[in-house]
């Protein structure tokens, strides 16, 4: 089967439609939410004035190292809650936002485990010249839905499970997913501009940063479930498992 991209946007947007109450609400609760107080009380690396490239590492070394566990804490919740939101949108699942949360958990360590491997995979193959990390991207980017749908709980058969769908259509789906991300980079960066600018003329330069956080990470909590949403359309149209865009929109 061959990754048709407009039957992958519709998929993803009829996926949202259908179980849009509950995706608002677990992104909500485990996305926007530790992200806002992560930004909120623990910022960002103070690198104001630094040139030199090695003071620069140093600065972000050391405040890494001061704040490891809330971006720990933060990693783990956000993985939690990708997962439950891959759970909700895959073929096999039936249940409510709770049975979502309960099975994600379950599968957590096994999910995270399964993503720093296929992070390791695709860095190494960036070293080898780029393109294989690229290739190994668009091979290896449904594996989280291998997970979600067919409780995989051994990293290395979801690895071969996820290379075996995107078989032929490796680089078709690393170009649509190259799309969404290039999109929603450009708008993030876009709109941080414009919100800081408005905010800045509005509290009389001196600017509101609660509130930039908020409306940015209002943003990047869309971009990421717009993301989630798309890979997951992905899985299903290349596995045969596709959503009925017709049904869901009549």
């Amino acid at each position: 089967m061959k990754l048709n991209y407009m039957e992958c946007w519709n998929g993803a947007m009829a996926l949202l439609k259908e179980h849009k109450e509950a995706v608002l609400a677990i992104a909500g609760v485990f996305l926007f939410l530790p992200s806002v107080l992560l930004a909120q009380f623990v910022g960002e690396p103070n690198v104001e004035g630094l040139v030199d490239p090695d003071a620069i590492q140093a600065a972000n070394l050391a405040f890494f190292a001061e704040h490891w566990l809330a971006y720990l804490l933060m990693f783990v919740v956000t993985a939690i809650g990708s997962l439950s939101i891959y759970r909700l949108l895959s073929p096999s699942f039936t249940g409510t936002v709770s049975n979502a949360l309960v099975q994600a958990a379950a599968l957590a360590v096994f999910f995270i485990a399964t993503n720093i491997l296929v992070a390791l995979l695709m860095v190494g193959g960036l070293f080898l010249f780029i393109v294989p990390g690229l290739y190994l991207f668009g091979r290896l980017a449904v594996v989280p839905m291998v997970i979600a749908d067919e409780n995989e709980r051994n990293p290395a058969t979801a690895l071969q499970r996820g290379w075996a769908v995107t078989k032929n259509n490796g680089w078709s789906t690393f170009f649509f997913l190259l799309i969404i991300l290039m999109v929603g980079l450009v708008t993030l960066i876009v709109f941080g501009v414009v919100i800081g600018l408005v905010l800045a003329l509005v509290s009389g330069g001196t600017g509101w940063p609660l509130a930039q956080n908020i409306l940015s990470n209002i943003l990047g909590t869309g971009f990421q479930i717009l993301l989630l949403a798309n890979v997951a359309s992905v899985y299903r149209q290349l596995t045969g498992k596709g959503t009925s865009v017709a049904e869901v929109f009549s």
